[in-house]
């Protein structure tokens, strides 16, 4: 089945979906706004596009670096005896 890109943009409004970094700059505000509502990110003060950007960039970032942690967390071993 093929989406059109029209459909496309609406759907993808979830930080998992994003395959890199990069693709939150093909984002529309709405889709920024629903990402940071998803995850409970304050958006009410933000009046330009590139302030939501920067929040859905931090939050990525931070998304990443606790996922990379909990398997940093899983792969060690439990020395505890």
């Amino acid at each position: 089945m093929e989406v059109s890109p029209a459909t496309q943009r609406r759907i993808r409004a979830s930080l998992s979906d994003l395959d890199n970094e990069e693709a939150i700059e093909n984002l529309s505000v709405r889709q920024l706004k629903e990402i940071l509502a998803r995850n409970f990110v304050n958006y009410s003060g933000c009046c330009e596009k590139w302030e939501l950007l920067e929040r859905v960039h931090r939050l990525y970032r931070e998304n990443e670096h606790n996922r990379k942690s909990m398997e940093n967390v899983s792969i060690t071993p439990n020395t505890c005896a």
